[in-house]
């Protein structure tokens, strides 16, 4: 085998490494998971700050009830009075509706961003590539495209 340039059929450019692929996935991952990380903040910041504003409008006066003792423990809705339980319950569903309402903008530019991204062929062998450090030292008739390292 020579180098992956002297492949008759192979791609021209830069080929991805095993290490590369290898270092990529967990970076993908770890990028993932911060997202996720981010954007729970961020709409569980909404959610407590519309229940602040609905707990005393929708419970009756009297009720000493707050998004913290509500969090700490769930269960103790069920113990309240029906009155307090049903502007709790009030209380969740329109703050819901406003996280809902505000995750709206975040998923169409999550959608218009999934329209860039470019789209590659993937390879038509089952082959596992060579013992070799890069994918285009495959003795495979299709080698895989050269992935764009920024």
């Amino acid at each position: 085998m020579g180098p992956p340039s002297s492949h008759s059929g192979a791609p021209s450019g830069p080929t991805t490494s095993a290490p590369a692929v290898a270092t990529a996935a967990p970076a993908a991952t770890a990028s993932a998971s911060s997202g996720q990380t981010a954007g729970s903040a961020v709409y569980s910041a909404i959610l407590v700050g519309r229940l602040d504003h609905w707990l005393p409008k929708l419970v009756p006066d009297g009720a000493l009830v707050n998004s913290a003792s509500l969090r700490d423990s769930p269960r103790q809705i069920l113990e309240l009075p029906d009155a307090v339980r049903t502007g709790i319950v009030e209380s969740f569903s329109r703050s819901l509706h406003v996280v809902f309402l505000a995750g709206i903008p975040a998923c169409v530019i999550a959608f218009i961003l999934a329209w860039r991204v470019p789209e590659y062929p993937l390879r038509s062998s089952q082959s596992a590539p060579a013992d070799g450090d890069t994918v285009a030292d495959s003795d495979s008739a299709l080698d895989a495209m050269p992935v764009p390292v920024h």
